[in-house]
């Protein structure tokens, strides 16, 4: 649980007797965990600086490979808040010297404005085989409307598509 909430650049957390949420900012919506993935959650993030004083810390990249899995790329800043039914944890990429004194906002999640490749001729999905002459078009893929399945284009074969965006 505690690489979920160190593996983005930011979350934010809370934790209460009636749950624990972790919001990430860049989802639709923040989700719910068990709660009793909290404690150890909680206690792994701040196993560290449990005698500290200060609610506010941040973690190297090698304090995070101790706790997280897989390599991280930077490191974190935590902010711990204890309010009368819950405790939230504020995590965000530290991206400068010295950790402000509170966390900034959450980037907000923003839906992707839909863009389709129209082809002259149709042509098959190399997973599925259905044969079509649209297809999403995503950052330099195609996605097959038949399977949802993606794959890598030329951007030759983009050139060759007209571009329809929704609206």
């Amino acid at each position: 649980m505690a690489t979920i909430i160190l593996m983005p650049a930011q979350a934010d957390v809370s934790i209460s007797q009636g749950g624990f949420v972790v919001d990430f900012g860049l989802s639709r919506g923040p989700l719910s965990y068990w709660p009793k993935l909290a404690a150890p959650t909680l206690y792994a993030l701040c196993r560290s600086h449990l005698g500290s004083p200060s609610a506010r810390f941040s973690l190297n990249t090698e304090q995070l490979r101790k706790i997280r899995i897989g390599e991280s790329r930077s490191d974190r800043w935590l902010w711990l808040f204890e309010e009368p039914r819950r405790i939230l944890v504020f995590c965000r990429e530290a991206t400068q010297d010295v950790q402000p004194e509170n966390p900034g906002q959450l980037e907000r999640w923003v839906s992707a404005r839909k863009v389709w490749a129209v082809f002259e001729q149709p042509m098959a999905c190399p997973h599925c085989g259905v044969s079509a002459a649209r297809f999403r078009a995503v950052e330099g893929a195609l996605v097959c409307q038949a399977c949802g399945r993606s794959w890598r284009v030329d951007r030759g074969v983009l050139e060759g598509a007209v571009l329809e965006t929704a609206g």
